[in-house]
């Protein structure tokens, strides 16, 4: 028996802002919230049955990747705006904000990313590799397998979310850093309200007559995260409630896709289901996620598994994984958000005993929420339960069946490590004994468990 790893859910990396960028204290109405306006907002229900805002600023692959390379630190600059970005307004000044017009508009652009070393991070700078060269002077995010913010793009400053305190010094577009997903989503979170210490007096703000520059307190702050820290899946999962949106990005064939698990889904439908002898090779149900496409750096004709991504031929779409940057030949209006990446199960090659076997079945499949236990019927099954409330997706139905006719069902079939169909009994002597399920014969210890070719021990 040997440990393997099987793709077990896909979850988008969001882009994700409050969406509040200032705050006043009106003399006579009191404290004042102004928002990003948003010309096409996304909207859900929460748990009063009140209509809220979850995203809908759109960013095309130019306009991210300068913001978080810093070319581009303001709310105000017309790469953000229409008709640069079709479908964003011409300004992103709140109507009701009585502190700037339209002229003076300012909401400089501090971008948040994590100071620990993530899978979140990896996803993150994997796309911007892949997508960024075209768009930047000099691309930072290059190093294969990135699990931490490249150091030419950090600062000094770093959240603490515990002790709600800020050290270091920060940089206008260069990251602040915080750890795990909970200090990015809080440090994001516009909780501040103007005061004598805390407010917009000195910072070079131009203000309409009348306004006290003491008064107002600006915060726009953008980083990514996980889709579980925001909306809309915090109103479902009541937790991690930060109040913060989300912007749609504009994919590799040029579509405006929300950060929701259909999306997420339909990218990963790019991989061919394990198929043939494949399956007997568990390098290869984790393989996709480095490099499914034929990939072969030395021209010798064999495959070679590569970073995310790899400097070498970043620049090259054929070698490139396809997940770093979805992309159909076929499909125009292929509608697969750009941004993804996938959490594993980490899983035995084999399982002697049937009855775990069948609760390890049992727990996929109420993991995942199908409303049918019979895996004959999950083909048929769309309900996506709690995985897609919570903002992710399961793998495409192809895959569940794969996975558990190769490593859980007692059919018997050549791509099927527990063909032998065994479970483990109990003598009468009470030393444990495998038997065939089907034959009920004892099965040699030397063909027990012998689990996919090359698992390894």
């Amino acid at each position: 028996m040997a440990p393997g790893a099987v793709p077990l859910l896909i979850a988008p990396v969001n882009i994700a802002f409050d969406p509040i960028y200032r705050k006043y204290n009106h003399p006579t109405l009191g404290l004042q919230e102004y928002r990003l306006r948003i010309q096409n907002p996304r909207t859900a229900l929460d748990s009063n049955g009140n209509t809220v805002t979850t995203g809908g600023i759109r960013l095309t692959p130019s306009a991210y990747c300068r913001i978080f390379h810093g070319e581009i630190t303001n709310w105000n600059d017309t790469q953000l705006r229409s008709p640069a970005i079709t479908g964003n307004p011409t300004t992103f000044r709140d109507t009701n904000d009585v502190t700037q017009t339209n002229a003076n508009f300012s909401a400089p652009i501090q971008i948040v990313g994590r100071s620990d070393s993530s899978g979140t991070t990896s996803i993150f700078t994997r796309h911007l590799s892949a997508v960024c060269d075209a768009f930047v002077a000099s691309n930072a995010f290059t190093t294969a397998g990135n699990t931490a913010l490249p150091a030419s793009r950090i600062s000094t400053a770093i959240w603490n979310a515990t002790t709600q305190t800020l050290s270091g010094t920060e940089t206008l577009g260069l990251f602040t850093r915080s750890a795990g997903n909970e200090g990015v989503a809080d440090y994001l979170d516009f909780r501040a309200v103007p005061s004598a210490s805390l407010n917009d007096s000195g910072r070079g703000f131009t203000f309409n007559a009348g306004i006290n520059a003491a008064d107002v307190l600006t915060q726009a702050r953008i980083g990514y995260v996980g889709p579980d820290y925001v909306l809309p899946a915090v109103l479902t999962t009541q937790t991690n409630t930060y109040g913060l949106t989300t912007a749609d990005l504009f994919n590799a064939n040029g579509q405006n896709v929300v950060p929701a698990p259909t999306g997420a889904r339909l990218a990963y439908e790019l991989f061919p289901v394990v198929a043939g002898a494949d399956r007997q090779n568990p390098a290869r149900w984790v393989a996709p996620l480095e490099r499914f496409v034929p990939y072969d750096i030395n021209q010798d004709g064999a495959f070679d598994v590569a970073d995310n991504p790899d400097t070498a031929t970043v620049n090259d779409p054929a070698d490139r994984n396809p997940l770093a940057n979805p992309f159909s030949a076929t499909d125009p209006s292929f509608r697969a958000y750009p941004m993804l990446g996938t959490t594993n199960a980490l899983l035995y090659t084999c399982y002697q005993a049937g009855s775990v076997r069948s609760a390890i079945l049992r727990f996929f499949q109420e993991y995942e929420r199908r409303s049918n236990l019979n895996t004959d019927n999950l083909a048929n099954d769309t309900d996506q339960g709690l995985l897609d409330s919570a903002g992710l997706s399961s793998v495409p139905n192809g895959w569940q069946n794969a996975i558990r006719t190769v490593f859980f069902t007692t059919a018997l079939n050549s791509g099927n490590p527990n063909s032998q169909a065994i479970q483990l009994t109990t003598n009468a002597d009470g030393n444990g004994t495998v038997l065939n399920e089907v034959t009920g014969q004892q099965v040699p210890e030397s063909t027990q468990c012998q689990g996919l070719v090359g698992a390894g021990a």
